[in-house]
Protein backbone atom coordinates (compact mmCIF):
# COMPACT_ATOMS: atom_id res chain seq x y z
CA UNK A 1 0.00 0.00 0.00
CA UNK A 2 2.75 2.31 1.23
CA UNK A 3 4.58 1.09 -2.02
CA UNK A 4 1.73 2.31 -4.31
CA UNK A 5 0.97 5.83 -2.89
CA UNK A 6 4.58 6.33 -2.41
CA UNK A 7 4.60 5.92 -6.93
CA UNK A 8 2.26 8.30 -7.20
CA UNK A 9 4.85 10.59 -7.88
CA UNK A 10 5.53 14.26 -6.92
CA UNK A 11 5.09 15.61 -3.56
CA UNK A 12 3.87 11.91 -2.02
CA UNK A 13 5.11 12.06 1.36
CA UNK A 14 2.21 12.83 3.75
CA UNK A 15 0.22 11.08 1.55
CA UNK A 16 2.26 7.83 1.98
CA UNK A 17 2.02 8.82 5.98
CA UNK A 18 -1.14 8.82 6.15
CA UNK A 19 -1.62 6.07 4.48
CA UNK A 20 0.66 3.88 6.41
CA UNK A 21 0.12 5.28 9.58
CA UNK A 22 -3.87 3.75 8.63
CA UNK A 23 -2.50 0.21 7.36
CA UNK A 24 -0.37 0.37 10.84
CA UNK A 25 -2.98 0.03 12.70
CA UNK A 26 -5.49 -2.29 11.01
CA UNK A 27 -2.87 -5.08 10.15
CA UNK A 28 -0.93 -4.55 13.47
CA UNK A 29 2.63 -4.76 14.57
CA UNK A 30 2.48 -8.31 13.03
CA UNK A 31 1.42 -6.85 9.91
CA UNK A 32 4.76 -4.33 9.60
CA UNK A 33 7.62 -6.53 8.08
CA UNK A 34 11.07 -6.34 10.01
CA UNK A 35 12.11 -4.46 7.14
CA UNK A 36 10.65 -1.34 7.13
CA UNK A 37 10.95 -1.52 11.38
CA UNK A 38 14.59 -2.31 12.24
CA UNK A 39 16.49 0.56 9.93
CA UNK A 40 14.36 3.17 11.78
CA UNK A 41 15.55 1.75 15.28
CA UNK A 42 12.37 3.55 17.09
CA UNK A 43 13.69 7.13 16.54
CA UNK A 44 11.55 9.70 15.76
CA UNK A 45 12.16 13.54 14.86
CA UNK A 46 10.12 16.31 14.99
CA UNK A 47 10.00 20.11 14.83
CA UNK A 48 8.58 21.95 16.85
CA UNK A 49 9.46 25.05 19.56
CA UNK A 50 9.45 22.36 22.23
CA UNK A 51 13.24 21.21 21.62
CA UNK A 52 13.14 18.49 24.11
CA UNK A 53 10.17 16.54 22.25
CA UNK A 54 11.58 17.07 18.74
CA UNK A 55 14.26 13.70 19.31
CA UNK A 56 11.36 11.37 20.20
CA UNK A 57 11.08 7.30 19.97
CA UNK A 58 8.26 6.09 18.96
CA UNK A 59 7.30 4.23 22.55
CA UNK A 60 8.02 7.33 24.51
CA UNK A 61 5.49 8.87 21.52
CA UNK A 62 3.00 6.46 21.60
CA UNK A 63 2.86 6.73 25.60
CA UNK A 64 2.48 10.20 25.17
CA UNK A 65 -0.44 10.49 23.26
CA UNK A 66 -2.08 8.21 25.57
CA UNK A 67 -1.57 10.39 28.24
CA UNK A 68 -3.08 13.24 26.22
CA UNK A 69 -5.69 11.24 25.58
CA UNK A 70 -6.60 9.89 29.12
CA UNK A 71 -6.41 13.94 29.69
CA UNK A 72 -8.82 15.04 27.26
CA UNK A 73 -11.21 11.95 27.98
CA UNK A 74 -11.15 13.00 31.76
CA UNK A 75 -9.45 9.69 33.12
CA UNK A 76 -7.30 9.44 36.04
CA UNK A 77 -3.80 9.32 35.01
CA UNK A 78 -1.47 5.79 34.53
CA UNK A 79 1.82 5.05 36.80
CA UNK A 80 4.65 7.02 34.38
CA UNK A 81 7.11 4.29 32.49
CA UNK A 82 10.28 4.58 32.72
CA UNK A 83 11.29 6.82 29.47
CA UNK A 84 12.91 3.97 28.16
CA UNK A 85 10.85 0.70 29.17
CA UNK A 86 10.96 -2.16 26.51
CA UNK A 87 7.66 -2.92 27.31
CA UNK A 88 6.74 -2.49 23.37
CA UNK A 89 7.58 -5.98 21.20
CA UNK A 90 10.98 -5.41 19.43
CA UNK A 91 11.00 -2.02 20.87
CA UNK A 92 14.26 -0.22 21.06
CA UNK A 93 14.10 3.27 22.19
CA UNK A 94 16.74 3.93 19.91
CA UNK A 95 19.69 2.82 21.37
CA UNK A 96 22.86 2.43 19.95
CA UNK A 97 26.58 0.84 21.28
CA UNK A 98 30.32 1.23 20.65
CA UNK A 99 33.22 -0.44 22.33
CA UNK A 100 36.63 -0.89 22.93
CA UNK A 101 38.42 -4.52 23.27
CA UNK A 102 35.19 -6.00 23.03
CA UNK A 103 32.02 -5.48 21.06
CA UNK A 104 28.08 -5.53 21.11
CA UNK A 105 27.11 -7.54 18.04
CA UNK A 106 23.16 -7.24 18.41
CA UNK A 107 20.23 -5.83 20.88
CA UNK A 108 17.03 -7.50 20.75
CA UNK A 109 14.02 -7.62 23.02
CA UNK A 110 13.43 -10.21 25.20
CA UNK A 111 10.22 -9.18 26.54
CA UNK A 112 11.75 -7.83 29.87
CA UNK A 113 13.81 -5.38 28.43
CA UNK A 114 16.48 -4.87 25.65
CA UNK A 115 19.66 -7.65 25.65
CA UNK A 116 23.17 -6.82 24.24
CA UNK A 117 24.48 -9.42 22.88
CA UNK A 118 28.63 -9.33 23.54
CA UNK A 119 31.56 -11.02 21.60
CA UNK A 120 34.68 -11.46 23.66
CA UNK A 121 34.55 -8.37 26.36
CA UNK A 122 38.38 -8.71 27.39
CA UNK A 123 40.30 -7.91 30.52
CA UNK A 124 39.87 -4.17 30.78
CA UNK A 125 37.89 -4.14 27.76
CA UNK A 126 34.47 -2.04 27.82
CA UNK A 127 31.11 -1.65 25.74
CA UNK A 128 28.66 1.08 25.79
CA UNK A 129 24.72 0.45 25.33
CA UNK A 130 23.11 4.16 24.58
CA UNK A 131 20.28 6.15 23.75
CA UNK A 132 20.80 9.96 21.65
CA UNK A 133 20.02 12.81 23.83
CA UNK A 134 20.34 15.78 21.28
CA UNK A 135 21.26 16.06 17.94
CA UNK A 136 23.72 18.06 15.82
CA UNK A 137 22.80 19.33 12.40
CA UNK A 138 24.88 16.90 10.48
CA UNK A 139 23.44 13.68 12.22
CA UNK A 140 20.61 14.22 10.22
CA UNK A 141 20.44 13.22 6.58
CA UNK A 142 18.45 16.04 5.70
CA UNK A 143 16.09 19.30 7.76
CA UNK A 144 13.66 20.12 5.49
CA UNK A 145 11.40 21.11 8.66
CA UNK A 146 14.25 23.26 10.17
CA UNK A 147 14.00 20.79 13.46
CA UNK A 148 16.17 21.89 16.11
CA UNK A 149 17.14 19.77 19.74
CA UNK A 150 16.99 20.90 23.38
CA UNK A 151 19.17 18.52 25.27
CA UNK A 152 15.99 15.48 26.94
CA UNK A 153 18.99 15.30 30.05
CA UNK A 154 20.62 18.14 32.07
CA UNK A 155 23.57 18.22 34.48
CA UNK A 156 22.17 18.01 38.19
CA UNK A 157 19.10 15.30 37.35
CA UNK A 158 20.04 11.78 38.37
CA UNK A 159 19.87 8.42 36.25
CA UNK A 160 18.48 5.23 36.87
CA UNK A 161 18.85 1.56 35.75
CA UNK A 162 18.36 -1.55 35.86
CA UNK A 163 20.19 -4.63 34.81
CA UNK A 164 20.20 -8.43 34.52
CA UNK A 165 22.91 -10.32 33.94
CA UNK A 166 22.34 -14.22 33.44
CA UNK A 167 23.33 -16.69 35.14
CA UNK A 168 26.44 -18.19 34.43
CA UNK A 169 28.03 -15.15 34.04
CA UNK A 170 31.36 -14.43 35.49
CA UNK A 171 31.46 -12.19 38.68
CA UNK A 172 33.76 -9.68 37.13
CA UNK A 173 31.40 -7.72 35.36
CA UNK A 174 30.66 -4.03 36.29
CA UNK A 175 27.75 -1.42 34.76
CA UNK A 176 28.18 2.04 35.44
CA UNK A 177 25.92 5.22 34.59
CA UNK A 178 27.31 7.93 32.14
CA UNK A 179 26.44 10.78 29.94
CA UNK A 180 28.76 12.18 27.17
CA UNK A 181 29.09 15.61 26.81
CA UNK A 182 29.09 16.98 23.04
CA UNK A 183 30.46 20.62 23.73
CA UNK A 184 33.58 19.08 25.23
CA UNK A 185 33.77 15.47 24.12
CA UNK A 186 34.08 13.88 27.13
CA UNK A 187 31.81 11.83 29.33
CA UNK A 188 30.50 11.73 32.90
CA UNK A 189 29.99 8.55 34.54
CA UNK A 190 30.01 6.98 38.20
CA UNK A 191 32.20 4.27 39.07
CA UNK A 192 30.27 1.46 38.82
CA UNK A 193 28.48 -1.42 40.27
CA UNK A 194 29.53 -4.92 40.58
CA UNK A 195 26.89 -7.29 38.79
CA UNK A 196 25.73 -10.09 40.33
CA UNK A 197 24.94 -13.07 38.04
CA UNK A 198 21.44 -14.26 37.76
CA UNK A 199 19.93 -11.00 39.68
CA UNK A 200 18.81 -7.66 38.73
CA UNK A 201 20.41 -5.05 39.90
CA UNK A 202 19.29 -1.34 40.31
CA UNK A 203 22.26 1.46 39.99
CA UNK A 204 21.69 5.50 40.05
CA UNK A 205 23.80 8.34 38.93
CA UNK A 206 23.51 11.87 40.09
CA UNK A 207 25.26 14.03 36.61
CA UNK A 208 27.28 16.49 38.42
CA UNK A 209 26.46 20.47 38.22
CA UNK A 210 28.24 21.51 34.78
CA UNK A 211 29.08 24.96 32.53
CA UNK A 212 28.59 24.91 29.20
CA UNK A 213 27.57 21.20 29.02
CA UNK A 214 25.44 19.55 25.80
CA UNK A 215 24.53 16.43 27.33
CA UNK A 216 23.94 14.37 23.85
CA UNK A 217 23.73 10.82 25.07
CA UNK A 218 22.89 8.53 28.67
CA UNK A 219 23.49 5.23 28.88
CA UNK A 220 25.59 2.42 30.35
CA UNK A 221 29.24 1.35 30.02
CA UNK A 222 30.25 -2.90 30.48
CA UNK A 223 33.37 -3.43 31.89
CA UNK A 224 35.60 -6.65 32.46
CA UNK A 225 38.26 -7.67 35.09
CA UNK A 226 38.38 -11.28 34.78
CA UNK A 227 39.00 -13.42 31.37
CA UNK A 228 37.62 -12.48 27.77
CA UNK A 229 34.20 -13.58 27.98
CA UNK A 230 30.99 -13.69 25.17
CA UNK A 231 27.58 -13.51 26.73
CA UNK A 232 24.56 -11.26 27.07
CA UNK A 233 23.03 -8.56 29.43
CA UNK A 234 19.64 -7.15 29.75
CA UNK A 235 18.78 -3.37 30.10
CA UNK A 236 15.70 -3.63 31.94
CA UNK A 237 14.75 0.25 32.12
CA UNK A 238 16.23 3.65 32.42
CA UNK A 239 15.34 6.53 33.34
CA UNK A 240 15.94 10.03 34.66
CA UNK A 241 14.60 12.69 36.97
CA UNK A 242 15.33 15.48 39.54
CA UNK A 243 16.02 19.29 38.76
CA UNK A 244 18.59 20.13 36.72
CA UNK A 245 21.66 22.76 37.69
CA UNK A 246 23.77 24.02 35.44
CA UNK A 247 25.29 27.36 33.56
CA UNK A 248 26.39 28.82 30.06
CA UNK A 249 27.70 32.04 29.03
CA UNK A 250 27.55 30.67 25.60
CA UNK A 251 31.19 30.29 24.72
CA UNK A 252 30.78 26.11 23.36
CA UNK A 253 27.69 26.92 21.48
CA UNK A 254 27.06 27.01 17.73
CA UNK A 255 24.95 28.87 15.25
CA UNK A 256 22.44 25.57 14.44
CA UNK A 257 18.76 25.87 12.58
CA UNK A 258 18.23 29.74 13.11
CA UNK A 259 19.40 30.22 16.57
CA UNK A 260 21.65 28.18 18.63
CA UNK A 261 22.88 25.08 19.90
CA UNK A 262 20.13 23.90 22.64
CA UNK A 263 17.98 26.36 21.69
CA UNK A 264 15.18 27.07 19.65
CA UNK A 265 13.20 29.84 18.45
CA UNK A 266 9.72 30.93 17.73
CA UNK A 267 10.56 34.37 15.78
CA UNK A 268 12.99 36.93 15.43
CA UNK A 269 16.81 36.72 14.88
CA UNK A 270 19.27 35.15 17.38
CA UNK A 271 22.59 34.94 16.95
CA UNK A 272 26.07 34.55 18.76
CA UNK A 273 27.83 37.71 18.67
CA UNK A 274 31.24 38.09 20.23
CA UNK A 275 30.74 34.75 22.61
CA UNK A 276 27.19 36.31 23.55
CA UNK A 277 23.56 35.57 22.97
CA UNK A 278 21.57 38.28 20.73
CA UNK A 279 18.26 38.33 20.18
CA UNK A 280 15.63 40.93 17.82
CA UNK A 281 13.28 41.68 15.59
CA UNK A 282 10.18 42.70 14.35
CA UNK A 283 8.04 40.83 16.86
CA UNK A 284 7.33 38.98 20.18
CA UNK A 285 10.78 37.58 19.61
CA UNK A 286 11.74 34.02 21.58
CA UNK A 287 13.87 31.33 22.07
CA UNK A 288 13.63 28.43 24.19
CA UNK A 289 15.67 25.59 26.32
CA UNK A 290 15.50 23.18 28.76
CA UNK A 291 12.32 20.36 29.27
CA UNK A 292 8.45 21.22 29.30
CA UNK A 293 8.63 18.95 32.01
CA UNK A 294 10.51 20.80 34.91
CA UNK A 295 8.26 22.06 37.49
CA UNK A 296 10.22 24.36 40.57
CA UNK A 297 13.38 25.90 39.69
CA UNK A 298 15.15 29.11 39.69
CA UNK A 299 16.76 30.98 36.55
CA UNK A 300 19.07 33.59 36.64
CA UNK A 301 19.71 35.44 33.30
CA UNK A 302 22.85 37.81 33.03
CA UNK A 303 21.24 40.68 30.05
CA UNK A 304 21.82 43.95 28.25
CA UNK A 305 19.03 45.46 27.21
CA UNK A 306 20.55 47.46 23.83
CA UNK A 307 17.27 48.94 21.80
CA UNK A 308 13.88 48.99 22.60
CA UNK A 309 11.80 48.56 25.88
CA UNK A 310 10.85 45.17 26.84
CA UNK A 311 13.36 42.75 27.41
CA UNK A 312 12.53 39.63 29.36
CA UNK A 313 13.30 36.14 30.72
CA UNK A 314 10.63 33.80 30.59
CA UNK A 315 9.50 30.76 32.87
CA UNK A 316 7.63 27.74 32.47
CA UNK A 317 7.26 27.99 28.85
CA UNK A 318 4.38 25.03 27.50
CA UNK A 319 5.00 26.49 23.88
CA UNK A 320 4.63 29.58 22.39
CA UNK A 321 0.70 30.37 23.71
CA UNK A 322 1.49 29.44 27.10
CA UNK A 323 4.49 30.89 29.53
CA UNK A 324 5.29 33.96 32.13
CA UNK A 325 7.71 36.79 30.70
CA UNK A 326 9.76 38.43 33.68
CA UNK A 327 11.72 41.51 32.82
CA UNK A 328 12.10 45.02 31.75
CA UNK A 329 9.36 47.55 30.37
CA UNK A 330 8.59 51.00 29.17
CA UNK A 331 8.43 53.87 32.27
CA UNK A 332 11.58 52.34 34.66
CA UNK A 333 9.10 48.99 35.01
CA UNK A 334 9.64 45.57 36.10
CA UNK A 335 6.58 43.63 35.10
CA UNK A 336 5.75 40.29 34.96
CA UNK A 337 3.50 38.92 31.68
CA UNK A 338 1.21 35.63 31.88
CA UNK A 339 1.08 34.42 28.02
CA UNK A 340 -2.44 32.95 27.39
CA UNK A 341 -2.74 32.91 23.96
CA UNK A 342 -1.31 36.25 24.56
CA UNK A 343 0.46 38.48 26.62
CA UNK A 344 -1.10 40.45 29.26
CA UNK A 345 -0.01 42.17 32.46
CA UNK A 346 -0.09 40.70 35.64
CA UNK A 347 2.10 42.03 38.06
CA UNK A 348 4.71 45.69 37.89
CA UNK A 349 7.26 47.47 40.63
CA UNK A 350 8.78 50.71 39.78
CA UNK A 351 12.43 49.78 38.30
CA UNK A 352 14.72 52.44 36.82
CA UNK A 353 16.81 50.57 34.06
CA UNK A 354 19.10 51.77 31.12
CA UNK A 355 20.14 50.66 27.48
CA UNK A 356 23.58 49.61 27.88
CA UNK A 357 23.72 48.30 31.44
CA UNK A 358 24.23 44.73 32.33
CA UNK A 359 21.62 43.06 34.92
CA UNK A 360 21.12 39.67 36.65
CA UNK A 361 17.61 38.84 36.38
CA UNK A 362 16.30 36.26 38.69
CA UNK A 363 13.30 34.21 38.69
CA UNK A 364 11.88 31.70 41.25
CA UNK A 365 9.14 29.48 39.98
CA UNK A 366 7.58 27.69 42.91
CA UNK A 367 4.34 26.35 42.79
CA UNK A 368 2.24 29.00 41.55
CA UNK A 369 4.10 31.94 42.59
CA UNK A 370 6.88 33.71 40.71
CA UNK A 371 9.77 35.68 43.06
CA UNK A 372 11.80 38.36 40.93
CA UNK A 373 15.53 39.71 42.29
CA UNK A 374 17.14 42.15 39.92
CA UNK A 375 21.65 41.63 41.01
CA UNK A 376 20.18 39.80 44.44
CA UNK A 377 17.91 42.47 45.01
CA UNK A 378 13.99 40.99 45.87
CA UNK A 379 11.49 43.52 44.21
CA UNK A 380 8.48 41.49 42.96
CA UNK A 381 6.34 38.24 43.80
CA UNK A 382 3.35 37.61 42.36
CA UNK A 383 1.27 34.33 42.88
CA UNK A 384 -0.76 33.18 40.06
CA UNK A 385 -4.76 32.25 41.46
CA UNK A 386 -6.23 31.43 37.95
CA UNK A 387 -4.44 27.77 36.39
CA UNK A 388 -1.39 28.69 36.87
CA UNK A 389 1.46 26.63 34.67
CA UNK A 390 3.25 24.45 37.03
CA UNK A 391 5.76 23.26 35.05
CA UNK A 392 7.66 24.31 31.47
CA UNK A 393 10.70 25.38 30.21
CA UNK A 394 12.89 28.70 30.08
CA UNK A 395 13.33 31.04 27.59
CA UNK A 396 14.55 34.61 26.44
CA UNK A 397 12.20 36.98 24.82
CA UNK A 398 11.99 40.71 23.47
CA UNK A 399 9.53 42.48 21.62
CA UNK A 400 8.81 44.47 18.60
CA UNK A 401 12.06 46.76 17.69
CA UNK A 402 14.24 45.43 20.80
CA UNK A 403 17.69 44.42 20.91
CA UNK A 404 18.93 41.99 23.65
CA UNK A 405 22.24 40.55 24.82
CA UNK A 406 22.12 37.51 26.58
CA UNK A 407 24.94 36.61 28.44
CA UNK A 408 24.98 34.41 30.67
CA UNK A 409 22.06 31.99 31.89
CA UNK A 410 21.99 29.82 35.05
CA UNK A 411 19.27 27.19 36.16
CA UNK A 412 19.03 25.66 39.54
CA UNK A 413 16.47 24.31 42.47
CA UNK A 414 16.68 25.67 46.06
CA UNK A 415 18.54 28.07 46.05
Amino acid sequence: TIQIANMGGWDTDCNVGNVGAIMGVAVGLDGIPLKWRTPMNDILVAASVIGTRNLLDIPACADLFCDLGRQLAGENPVPRKPRFHFQYADSTHGFQFDGKNGKIIALKNDGGGLRAIVRKLNKKGMVRLFAPTSLRPNDLSANYYGASFSPKIYPGQTVRAAVTLPAGAPPTLRAGLFVWDDNRAEYHQDIGTPLIPGETVEMAYTIPALHNALLAKVGLVLKNTGQPWSGSFTLNWLDWGGMAHFSTDFGLERAEFGAISQWTYLRGYWRLENGTYHGSGAGINESYSGDIDWTDYRLDVQLTPLLGDRHFALVRVQGARRSYAVGFAPDGRLIIYKNQGGYRQVAETPFVWQHGQSYRLGVTAAGNRLQVVVDDVPLLSWADEDVPYLHGQIGLSNFSGCHTRFEKVKVSYGE
